[in-house]
């Protein structure tokens, strides 16, 4: 009689947890599809890919705020077949920069807004600009992705405006330790982990919520370690990696006959060498931490002198982003000093077009 009653209460409780869980899935589900605001996360667009990490799943829609087409990128236009004929090609690879993800639409992207812009001059632009920005990419997964995927579209000019992702793993590598038997290590994945990385936004969101948590604590114990950092070999490092990526990108581009221009970055501090605002100051701890904001805006400096070292040697053109007039809270994300709001974006969209129209190809052979 006990075993019956303790197998009915079991039966009870497992029926409970799954009613409680379908609706929690349910509403989370009706929140995303009538939130005001964009969603800061949203996990179901990736998938884990064996070469570049993650990438985004192909012909979906994230509840009608990103729409990803047949070939990977983000945009709501009809899809073009891989080899176009007649009309040129802009690609432009970065990372969540480019894709744009705090904006409230596919077509508020900066890179959608260029298109837009371009078509529209009084010498209009024939092509198609295409964004294919992945968030997370750092230099390397976009050399592969090219390498892999994206010469078959065959580009006719290759827009790269990279650098805030290899910045912050810098730092990220300088605060791991330096030896493990097993470096860059795949993690294990149960097949219900696949399942429910496929199917449930909660479970999705509840282990980003923590992949999140996991990343501030570790931040918020290296700045508590009183062991001096050299912060400038840090960065030097970190630079050295990032032109030695970016050349590669280049190299693999020219092999292919694509044009490449290079683009420094922008971010709400823009020039300035010192952190003047204390909300401003809370977005760099907060997306950087660990780090003092100045070495932050220090790192910056480095990278985009190295972009126009690599831009001087290569005899390749380069759009200053930095001069963009893109600075300020006004332009960002709230408590965020790298993704650009609507107003942002379409500021950088305006910049950009100025300066990219005159290396525009005109035709495509």
């Amino acid at each position: 009689m006990r075993w019956r009653l303790a197998a009915m209460s079991v039966a009870v409780a497992t029926v409970t947890l799954a009613l409680v869980l379908t609706g929690a899935e349910l509403a989370l589900r009706y929140r995303e599809q009538h939130r005001s605001v964009v969603p800061g996360t949203m996990p179901t667009l990736f998938y884990r890919h064996y070469r570049t990490r993650h990438a985004m799943v192909r012909d979906f829609s994230y509840f009608g705020w990103v729409h990803i087409d047949s070939l990977g990128f983000r945009r709501t236009a009809p899809v073009p077949s891989p080899q176009p004929v007649g009309r040129p090609v802009v690609l432009i690879v970065g990372g969540s920069t480019v894709f744009d993800s705090q904006v409230s639409s596919d077509d508020r992207a900066w890179p959608a807004q260029l298109g837009a812009i371009l078509r529209g001059a009084e010498r209009p632009f024939a092509g198609e600009v295409i964004n294919g920005g992945v968030p997370g990419y750092l230099v390397v997964d976009n050399l592969i992705r090219l390498e892999t995927e994206l010469a078959d579209f065959r580009p006719d000019l290759l827009v790269i405006y990279e650098g805030h992702n290899d910045l912050y793993a810098a730092f990220a590598r300088a605060a791991t330790p330096g030896f493990t038997q097993r470096p860059g290590r795949v993690e294990s994945r149960a097949p219900w982990t696949a399942w429910l990385e496929e199917h449930s936004l909660l479970y999705a969101k509840i282990a980003a919520r923590l992949q999140a948590i996991g990343s501030r604590r570790r931040a918020e114990s290296r700045a508590t370690v009183l062991a001096p950092v050299d912060w400038n070999a840090v960065i030097d490092a970190g630079a050295h990696r990032f032109e030695r990526d970016l050349e590669s990108v280049i190299a693999v581009a020219a092999v292919r006959g694509i044009p490449v221009v290079l683009m420094t970055l922008t971010h709400v501090s823009a020039a300035d060498s010192a952190v003047r605002d204390d909300r401003v100051a809370r977005s760099w701890t907060y997306t950087v931490g660990g780090v003092p904001p100045d070495v932050v805006l220090r790192a910056y400096r480095r990278f985009d002198a190295s972009v126009r070292d690599v831009a001087r040697r290569r005899g390749l053109p380069v759009i200053d982003g930095a001069a963009s007039g893109v600075v300020g809270p006004a332009f960002y994300a709230e408590d965020d000093p790298i993704h650009f709001n609507d107003a942002g974006a379409e500021r950088f969209a305006q910049f950009v077009a100025v300066h990219l129209a005159p290396l525009l190809p005109r035709s495509r052979p």
